[in-house]
């Protein structure tokens, strides 16, 4: 290993470091036979919660394991939630295909709202949102969010590439948050953003701007680090196409845009977020005491499971992808590297620190999953 040669006091650690990347190199395989690859698994999106194909119908898939049943309902069956049952397959998803409307056009109508109902394994049913939806709405009347289909006529045009290799070599990274970016009493919008404060960045001499608190989040005061809606921009600020509005202007000033993306732990909320999302404890998280961060109130990832790869690694593809995003900040990688989560735990630095009963492997596995898919679909990323 390279690594070896670089750094003699690495040595001690070599049969450790070459299990984790047999562990790396195995996870490739299995996406190679199962999925045709890394990119593809990633790219996920295209087959899990709603999608549209070509003749309007609208796809659906979801996976919970164990959920009895799981309907998708809302403002398109005027809330129906016994009309369109999905089937479950041997993986633990549920699927349907929403037939297009006699006129031709999409069962489910642009900027309409949806919730989906999960029977759990004990019986009791529960109104949840997508962990797949790509856009959420908060109801001003219940403060709940529900999920939106957002699917314009008219698609946003993007108008500017990427800057890429095109930028100096020296990154001077500008951070903010879009909703606290003005003097008001108010959340600012991604339009306000765009117009008002991304010539002041670039005026400064920037050329990278992080941004804070893009994934949905129903706690504001969280600072966006309590995601409840992964695949969701946060619609305090606007919608999908004002947020791509933003990163398009940045890129045609030559500002790359990298986001907080909270890959570490979620909301505890379980009426808008995915925690015991299929009435269990332990669906995309630990069960127990593994699955809780003490200090932040927060689910916490089991990263060993192969459909929470997929979610996670679907999620930054999504984010390159859709959104044309130059790279991300990972928050709280602490708390993906340790069991512990760093809580009551002094670190001094050493390599020891780094190895041994204390390191979650299957994080430590998941974020070289994701460092290779990243430079893989964009290699200049950040």
């Amino acid at each position: 290993m390279e690594v070896l040669k670089d750094d003699k006091y690495l040595h001690h650690y070599e049969n450790d470091l070459k299990t984790r990347q047999k562990d790396f190199l195995k996870w490739l395989e299995t996406f190679d036979k199962a999925e045709g690859g890394l990119v593809n698994i990633a790219r996920s999106y295209t087959k899990f919660g709603l999608n549209l194909l070509p003749n309007n119908d609208i796809e659906y898939c979801e996976w919970a394991p164990n959920a009895m049943s799981l309907t998708i309902f809302g403002e398109f069956n005027n809330w129906n939630r016994e009309e369109f049952k999905c089937k479950k397959n041997e993986f633990g998803c549920h699927s349907i295909t929403l037939r297009a409307n006699p006129d031709g056009s999409p069962k489910i109508f642009h900027n309409s709202k949806y919730k989906i109902r999960i029977e759990g394994p004990d019986g009791t049913f529960k109104d949840r949102n997508s962990a797949w939806a790509r856009y959420y709405i908060q109801d001003p009347n219940t403060n709940l969010f529900d999920c939106v289909f957002w699917n314009p006529h008219n698609r946003y045009q993007w108008q500017n590439e990427r800057p890429g290799q095109n930028l100096e070599d020296s990154t001077r990274i500008y951070e903010s948050h879009v909703g606290m970016a003005q003097e008001e009493g108010r959340v600012n919008s991604y339009h306000d953003f765009t117009h008002r404060i991304l010539p002041r960045i670039k005026a400064a001499g920037y050329n990278t701007i992080q941004l804070m608190a893009i994934q949905e989040h129903s706690y504001y005061a969280s600072f966006g680090y309590h995601v409840t809606g992964f695949f969701g921009i946060s619609s305090r600020s606007g919608n999908p196409d004002d947020f791509k509005r933003l990163v398009d202007t940045a890129h045609g000033m030559g500002i790359r845009i990298v986001i907080d993306l909270v890959h570490s732990h979620a909301s505890n909320n379980v009426n808008d977020g995915i925690k015991d999302f299929d009435g269990t404890d332990y669906c995309y998280s630990h069960a127990g005491e593994r699955g809780y961060h003490s200090v932040w109130d927060s689910m916490l990832f089991d990263y060993s499971k192969y459909e929470v790869k997929r979610f996670l690694l679907s999620n930054l593809a999504w984010f390159l992808d859709e959104y044309k995003i130059d790279g991300f900040r990972f928050d709280a990688i602490t708390s993906i590297l340790y069991k512990h989560h760093g809580i009551n735990y002094g670190f001094t630095g050493e390599y020891k620190e780094y190895f041994g009963d204390n390191v979650d492997e299957d994080g430590i596995t998941y974020l070289m999953l994701a460092s290779s898919l990243i430079k893989e679909l964009n290699p200049h990323a950040l």
